[in-house]
């Protein structure tokens, strides 16, 4: 699988040092000590991660799905990243997605607007 890039609030200074809007994923921040012990499915072997960051005005539906996850007392953190296992295709069709998500150890899927959980 592709490095996990995380996709956070803008202004939540939580998880990654001197971060800052980068909605496009092109820039790199250190993570916090929370964000290593509580998402290091997200952080590199250097202790950094390129971060997308979302603003309620950008995508309203994401920001929905970060405000949900906290609300159930989960990191409002999610990761974005090709679905795949090494040495596979990208997933193609929901059958695959599933197959490959329950075979990572994900621990939910949204598909289009069903959550899936996985464990």
């Amino acid at each position: 699988m592709a490095p996990a890039r995380p996709i956070v609030r803008e202004t939540d200074p939580r998880w990654f040092e001197q971060a800052r809007p980068s909605p496009w994923m092109i820039l790199t921040f250190r993570a916090t000590p929370r964000a290593c012990r509580d998402v290091p499915g997200v952080v590199h072997a250097d202790g950094t991660a390129r971060v997308q960051t979302v603003a309620a005005e950008q995508d309203p539906f994401l920001m929905d799905v970060l405000d949900a996850l906290e609300r159930r007392g989960a990191p409002p953190v999610v990761i974005n990243t090709s679905l795949n296992r090494r040495g596979e295709p990208m997933v193609d069709t929901a059958s695959e997605t599933l197959a490959s998500a329950t075979a990572i150890g994900l621990d939910a899927l949204l598909l289009d607007d069903v959550l899936l959980p996985l464990r």
